[in-house]
């Protein structure tokens, strides 16, 4: 009988060359990708940060503080549909340096809660004269982050590629599922708004929620090749 592996899962690809035939897929947990995240965070920030945790990947584990050139990140994005003027990944950054995860673990006989900020990040006047990114993942959250025990598998430049309001966010839940032997999602109304972030007041019948949210994002994740 084949040994099964061990090993936690790893990214694969080049996050810097976007590329069909090797695709850049890294393990995104999933109390990252549903339920528990709190602050400001917008779907680019969550493109950013998928990004970004590709771009750390390998240096994780050493609580590396990062230096990236700003122009570089703006570049892969912009050659995905996205902005031109790099601006936009500053003010993502502070956002995303504002947003909590939580979650829960079990080891051993002891179980126990989580709670970590998303991101960390040196913005200051200096930094943006340099153009430089100076980034880190939280220490709590990093052994979360590489040997997670559920995880969904995000196809980064496909995400980074996305432009609707709900679209990102939707194709994370998707992947949450989909590789499991009963790929669906089971979830309640307001929680779905909730994972989605729709304003509260907002599209408060299903029926309002599929129209004009559900089948949009699902027309548009459909609607790219690397979808099919």
């Amino acid at each position: 009988m084949k040994k099964l592996s061990s090993r936690p899962p790893a990214a694969t690809g080049n996050p810097w060359l976007p590329r069909y035939d090797d695709p850049a897929t890294v393990p995104v947990p999933l109390p990252v990708v549903i339920v528990n995240i709190h602050g400001p965070f917008t779907e680019r920030d969550r493109k950013l940060w998928v990004f970004l945790l590709h771009v750390a990947w390998d240096h994780l584990e050493n609580n590396a503080i990062h230096e990236v050139p700003v122009q570089d990140i703006c570049r892969v994005f912009r050659g995905l549909g996205g902005d031109r003027d790099n601006g936009w990944i500053w003010e993502s950054a502070q956002r995303l340096t504002r947003s909590i995860v939580e979650w829960e673990q079990t080891e051993a006989d002891h179980r126990y809660r989580g709670i970590s900020s998303l991101f960390s990040a040196a913005i200051t006047d200096d930094a943006r004269e340099r153009g430089i990114l100076r980034f880190a993942f939280p220490p709590l959250l990093v052994p979360i982050l590489k040997d997670p025990r559920r995880f969904a598998r995000l196809r980064v430049h496909f995400m980074m590629g996305l432009s609707g309001k709900y679209a990102v966010t939707l194709y994370e839940l998707l992947e949450s599922v989909a590789n499991r032997r009963e790929p669906v999602i089971k979830v309640e109304l307001d929680e779905l708004r909730r994972w989605l972030k729709v304003p509260q007041e907002k599209l408060t019948r299903y029926q309002d929620l599929r129209r004009f949210v559900l089948e949009p994002a699902v027309a548009q994740i459909n609607a790219d090749p690397v979808a099919a």
